[in-house]
């Protein structure tokens, strides 16, 4: 069963047990869900979608607003920020058709930026599941809240679930860290990916995801690294040269028929470099995996400027 297929069921079974729910659609998706009293379908007004679906929240109901992704992200973007976002109002954003799910439909389907654009905004919590099972975890746990949620389906699945609970993270930081001057939400993203890559791809058979950052000195001068470690199948040596191209995947993720689009790693890396910092990987097959990423430290003199500007 496809996600989408899943995601119907759920929200028709959620508005029967559930007082609170509302369904919130701007036509695409009414044809497969239940009439129902709390099932509102606008029309063709995205951003009315999400106005409603804040008029919704205000009334003390979950709404659930759902879409093609870039009708549901893109298009009512400032209702998004304002209607839900500046009132501080909960809701549940799912869209469908993920990045370039419709290849063929031209851009106005197609929303590679959703989960960028949806986390520069303040608040949200963003799920992106990777197969039917894992979207009925997040979606059920999601309507217990009152929080802003957004959950992107895809067409394409995993082979099996990644039960996410399960991972176990071991953090370990230094004392007297160097302070970074840094994009937050854009370094933010990419240490999310190496974070989200070692989970996908080097926790199977084992939950053990390492992060470690500590102060060191290089020929630049001081700089803080990070290191993100798994104990998966590690990569193939003639695959390291390769793995921060644009579009490409390894034979590990094309072999267990792990979803994705081969940009995230080319991202990080540009993103890193954009902070003057680097990117390398360390790999020995079937024990480990390491990504270390070294960011600049703040030179002394920016640090007397932003505390001088900053009173």
């Amino acid at each position: 069963m496809t996600m989408r297929k899943r995601f119907y069921g759920l929200a028709a079974d959620a508005l029967d047990a559930d007082e609170r729910v509302a369904m919130v659609v701007a036509e695409i998706g009414v044809s497969q869900l239940p009439k129902h009293s709390r099932l509102f379908n606008v029309g063709i007004r995205e951003q009315l979608m999400i106005g409603v679906a804040a008029g919704l929240a205000l009334e003390g109901l979950r709404p659930v607003a759902h879409s093609y992704t870039p009708f549901l992200v893109e298009r009512p973007y400032e209702m998004v920020k304002l209607d839900l976002g500046h009132q501080d109002l909960g809701a549940v954003l799912v869209s469908t058709g993920a990045s370039y799910d419709a290849s063929t439909a031209g851009r106005t389907h197609q929303a590679p930026e959703d989960v960028a654009i949806m986390a520069a905004l303040p608040g949200w919590t963003i799920h992106v599941p990777g197969h039917a099972e894992e979207l009925e975890r997040v979606f059920r746990r999601s309507l217990r809240g009152d929080d802003r949620v957004y959950i992107r389906m895809s067409e394409e699945e995993n082979a099996a679930r990644v039960d996410g609970e399960g991972v176990v993270l071991l953090r370990r930081g230094s004392a007297g860290m160097p302070l970074v001057l840094a994009d937050g939400q854009a370094l933010k993203h990419a240490l999310q990916n190496l974070f989200e890559n070692a989970h996908k791809y080097g926790t199977k058979g084992n939950n053990w995801i390492g992060i470690f950052a500590a102060p060191v000195s290089n020929a630049q001068g001081p700089a803080v690294e990070i290191r993100i470690v798994d104990r998966g199948p590690g990569i193939p040596t003639e695959e390291r040269e390769l793995i921060f191209d644009s579009f490409f995947r390894g034979r590990h993720a094309t072999d267990d028929q792990v979803h994705g689009t081969g940009l995230g790693l080319n991202l990080a890396k540009k993103i890193i470099e954009a902070h003057g910092g680097t990117i390398r990987v360390s790999s020995q097959p079937n024990e480990r995996t390491e990504f270390i990423v070294t960011i600049p430290a703040a030179p002394p003199e920016k640090l007397n400027e932003l505390a001088h500007s900053i009173g």
